[in-house]
C-alpha cells in the first residue's frame, strides 16, 4: 500500500516497460528537460528497434506515407516496421510495409 500510496502522490512519469513511479526516472527527465525546447517531452524506451518504430509512427501520423531513409550496413531492430528499413542483411531484409516499401539509402563513410 506504501508504494501504491507514494505513486498516486509523485506523479506519473510513463516509461516503457515500467507500470510504478522511479525516482530516478523522473530526475533523469527532469534533468533531460533542462536542455529540451520547452514544448518537448521525454519517453524512455527499452531498445533501439522501440525507438525506430515510434519514430515511423511519428512520421506517419504527421505526415502519412512517406519513403524512407535508413543507412547501409544498418541494423535498425527486429521489429516489423524496422526490419523493412535495415540493409544488414538479405536474411533480414523485408518488404513488409507500403509506408516502408521504399528506402532512400544514405551512405555512411567505411574507416
Amino acid at each position: 500500500m506504501e508504494v501504491l500510496a507514494e505513486y498516486s502522490t509523485n506523479g506519473t512519469h510513463k516509461i516503457a516497460g515500467q507500470d510504478f513511479y522511479s525516482k530516478e526516472h523522473a530526475d533523469l527527465a527532469e534533468t533531460v528537460s533542462t536542455i529540451l525546447p520547452q514544448n518537448f517531452k521525454t519517453f524512455f524506451i527499452n531498445s533501439g528497434a522501440e525507438a525506430v518504430e515510434n519514430a515511423i509512427k511519428i512520421a506517419y501520423r504527421k505526415m502519412g506515407p512517406l519513403p524512407g531513409i535508413s543507412c547501409l550496413g544498418a541494423f535498425h531492430g527486429r521489429t516489423l516496421g524496422a526490419l523493412s528499413f535495415t540493409s544488414s542483411r538479405t536474411s533480414t531484409q523485408v518488404q513488409l510495409s507500403r509506408t516502408c516499401s521504399q528506402k532512400d539509402q544514405v551512405l555512411r563513410k567505411r574507416r
